[in-house]
């Protein structure tokens, strides 16, 4: 796993927790069954190789950008999410830097 595209995910303005994630903390992994207030600290990171942790962010890069019909797909060459051409070597870091981008 890429914790630093993890801690990049997290960083950003629209990032939220979701029910459904993933997360490592410690070494161990969890899967959040409901979120409440702030109960996630700093050494909290998305597991984004986790097939339902990509789909949440997916679904926050869509809240992020108002746009519910944003997709990622393989060029052929790389992973792109179709807003803005944000590109990157796995669909997890394509989805990363459209959230960074987003307004």
């Amino acid at each position: 796993m890429n914790t630093e595209l993890s801690k990049r995910a997290v960083a950003c303005k629209g990032w939220r927790w979701m029910p459904g994630m993933a997360y490592l903390h410690r070494g161990f992994t969890y899967r959040i069954g409901s979120v409440v207030g702030s109960s996630y600290d700093d050494e909290c990171i998305p597991d984004l190789d986790d097939p339902a942790t990509l789909g949440c962010l997916l679904h926050i890069v869509r809240e992020a950008w108002g746009d519910r019909t944003i997709v990622v797909s393989w060029s052929g060459v790389c992973w792109v999410c179709d807003i803005h051409s944000n590109a990157g070597g796995s669909e997890a870091e394509a989805l990363v830097a459209a959230l960074e981008a987003a307004p």
